[in-house]
């Protein structure tokens, strides 16, 4: 699979990612970081632009997100442009779906939990 293989003969060696688990707050991770966790590396290469953002662009998608949530909560209350009360909602719905991830993550990591079945529960989500 091109130069995200991660196997021996990748002629760049093992990098960080394929060994690593992804870290950081979840509500700002892209969807690779999310493939990375929930199935690891090899399943990452699987899909060479997946594998591409997660080693290149990590910080864009949480930049991203920190603009519309910095956009999203400067907005008054009461909008009155369709389009900009329509991002207002769908920035709450999805804060409170990826807050509710965070949390689980959260506390597994606080109480010890068990990983394997807190990323089979979020495959299960879907």
């Amino acid at each position: 699979s091109g130069w995200c293989d991660p196997s021996p003969s990748n002629p760049g060696g093992k990098s960080e990612w394929e060994f690593l688990d992804v870290g950081g707050d979840c509500r700002y991770w892209p969807v690779s970081a999310w493939r990375q966790f929930e199935a690891g590396c090899r399943a990452l290469v699987q899909e060479d632009f997946l594998c591409v953002e997660y080693q290149t662009h990590l910080d864009l998608q949480g930049l991203g997100l920190t603009a519309v949530q910095v956009l999203s909560s400067m907005l008054p209350g009461d909008v009155k442009v369709p389009e900009l009360k329509r991002l207002q909602e769908l920035w709450q719905l999805y804060w409170e779906d990826a807050s509710c991830y965070w949390a689980s993550l959260l506390d597994t990591f606080r109480h010890g939990g068990d990983w394997t079945t807190l990323k089979q529960d979020f495959v299960a989500r879907k």
